[in-house]
């Protein structure tokens, strides 16, 4: 409103699109001819990142997007998306309608949602596209890989208004560097849909490989889901991060709002949880808990100003935290950038901060974290 935001994320639209391009030719390693459609998940918001800038920017090169609510499917539809939207997560008998007729992809786990589907799809006189769900070991949603679950869906195959589009499972432990259990998984799947083609049922959309399973598993599905790699973000540190070369899209700045010299034995900031040991010289920052930066972070966590590392001192507040400049050699001003997460851009090192190394000491994960950076924090893209 005013050309100044305490606090911005800055996304690199740029970096996200090569990030799937990348995620699309290592799908294709194999050498089959076949071109494997490409799903980019854009859930929670695009992982924190904005859902409809992400799918705006990159609609041309992919084949569908997944989302987790029919809400989440809904925000993307009325921005103009048109590229296939498919609710990879539960959806209620209620939201059927809403979902038909929007040409929403629907995920059903059971027998009984897709009769329920195939009833409000006959009373409005339209098609309900569908995803059928094969749970081989995430335990979670889907139909148990057995011989009842495959006469179920050749029963479904036959209802009117349903269109049995894909075929999915969910690899659970792709990013471990034992690929033990993910191979009793596709195995399963593989069964699975060997069985279903055994009884005329052909699903023309298969898909197995998420962001791990892309990065190592080779498979001969015609769709790939490309989850956290979107992002530049490796699913863990087991995966081999050397196999695709990702960039990170999500920086987090905020700003210098107040500059102190305290004197030796001074509380700091909430519970006085750390108290000066030596005259120090601090600088309050524009950011807290209620924008998503944690609170875990308290007394552990570090910024870059100018280049040069502070250190969180005192407890993160809702809004604001403090940091340690003591010994800075270049002078720190009011407004000054303050870096939260990636390259500092006034730094003349490469001074950066990772997702992942700020999410490890905050003791969570990467996933979560950019997940959770607030909607009151702006988000400016590049283009």
């Amino acid at each position: 409103m005013n050309g100044y935001d305490r606090t911005y994320v800055k996304i690199d639209l740029k970096a996200i699109r090569a990030n799937l391009l990348q995620a699309k030719a290592q799908a294709n390693r194999s050498g089959n001819a076949q071109d494997r459609k490409l799903l980019a998940v854009v859930k929670a918001d695009g992982y924190g990142h904005g859902a409809c800038e992400i799918a705006d920017y990159v609609k041309d090169i992919v084949s569908f997007f997944g989302v987790a609510t029919i809400e989440e499917a809904m925000a993307l539809y009325d921005v103009g998306i048109r590229v296939p939207i498919l609710i990879l997560g539960y959806i209620s008998p209620k939201e059927y309608q809403i979902a038909i007729a929007h040409d929403i992809r629907l995920c059903i786990s059971t027998y009984e949602e897709g009769v329920m589907l195939s009833q409000v799809a006959k009373d409005m006189g339209k098609q309900a596209y569908l995803h059928i769900k094969c749970d081989t070991g995430m335990t979670r949603l889907g139909f148990d890989a057995t011989l009842e679950s495959v006469q179920q869906i050749a029963s479904l195959s036959h209802c009117e208004g349903l269109v049995i589009e894909g075929l999915f499972t969910h690899l659970s432990c792709a990013d471990s560097s034992d690929p033990t259990y993910t191979y009793e998984q596709l195995n399963k799947y593989r069964w699975f849909k060997e069985q279903l083609n055994k009884q005329g049922v052909f699903i023309p959309i298969c898909h197995t490989c998420n962001s791990a399973g892309i990065m190592h598993y080779v498979t001969d599905e015609d769709m790939v889901r490309s989850g956290i790699i979107t992002y530049g973000m490796y699913p863990s540190d087991e995966v081999d991060h050397s196999v695709i070369s990702l960039q990170p899209a999500l920086s987090w700045y905020a700003h210098v709002t107040h500059i102190r010299n305290i004197a030796a034995g001074v509380p700091i900031s909430y519970g006085a949880t750390y108290i000066s040991q030596k005259p120090m010289k601090l600088a309050t920052v524009s950011v807290g808990y209620a924008d998503g930066y944690p609170r875990a972070l308290s007394n552990r966590g570090y910024v870059f100003i100018h280049g040069k590392r502070a250190n969180i001192v005192g407890r993160v507040c809702m809004d604001q935290m403090l940091v340690d400049i003591t010994d800075f050699e270049e002078e720190v001003c009011l407004e000054d950038l303050v870096t939260l997460i990636g390259k500092d851009p006034q730094a003349n090192t490469q001074a950066c901060i990772s997702v992942e190394e700020i999410a490890a000491l905050a003791n969570t994960f990467h996933y979560e974290f950019v997940c959770n950076i607030s909607v009151r924090v702006p988000r400016r893209y590049i283009r």
